[in-house]
């Protein structure tokens, strides 16, 4: 039954996965295609804005010209999160859920930086490729869809972990119910045989009863 879960939490995770990575890879070929590197097109005012930028670091273009670095963060990431998965750490399918959102993201960053999905743009080297980012937050920083997916998913855990952080878990339910019920036929067993002494001494002394 726990090889069973394990498997479905798997497939789950890697289901969100795929259809974060799906997401984001399109919506920068879209970008790409429709948008002039570094010029500003608002939507919500001054607050949002779509820009063209090529990024050499983290998420939300933190950390430039420290590529390689969040290229091995971003591989350890995803290594991480697969073995807990395939190893059936994992047994809840909302927590699959949320992983898929972060490794859906780290895999996104993570394709351009290695420069598999070929885009006709110019090239630095495996490890060291730029992420395209295009979603401008009021001019505090520029990122993309797979940094939201991350971004969801860190806030996702951190929610999930707080609300189920005090309840007590399923195998310390299990035992609590059992030691109850063990608990309950042991004092059932102990009532029946008291009753029964009460019995056999009261039918002894009804038989040493002298007759008259």
């Amino acid at each position: 039954m726990r090889r069973l879960r394990t498997v479905w939490v798997a497939l789950t995770s890697l289901v969100v996965a795929f259809l974060a990575v799906f997401l984001d890879q399109w919506s920068k070929s879209w970008a790409i295609a429709n948008l002039v590197e570094k010029e500003s097109k608002p939507l919500v005012g001054d607050f949002f804005s779509l820009r063209l930028i090529f990024n050499s670091g983290a998420a939300f273009s933190l950390g430039e010209n420290a590529t390689w670095i969040f290229t091995v963060i971003s591989a350890a990431v995803v290594v991480a999160v697969l073995w807990l998965l395939v190893t059936g750490k994992v047994q809840s399918f909302w927590i699959g859920i949320i992983l898929g959102f972060i490794v859906g993201g780290a895999i996104g960053n993570l394709l351009d930086r290695l420069e598999l999905i070929d885009r006709g743009l110019p090239k630095h080297g495996v490890g060291h490729g730029h992420v395209i980012d295009f979603l401008d937050y009021n001019g505090w920083f520029v990122g993309n869809v797979a940094d939201i997916w991350v971004v969801l998913g860190v806030i996702f855990l951190a929610g999930y972990m707080l609300a189920v952080g005090d309840r007590p878990k399923e195998e310390d339910k299990g035992k609590e119910k059992l030691h109850k019920q063990s608990d309950s036929v042991s004092n059932n067993a102990t009532h029946a045989g008291s009753t029964n002494v009460h019995e056999d001494t009261a039918d002894a002394t009804i038989d040493h009863e002298p007759h008259e």
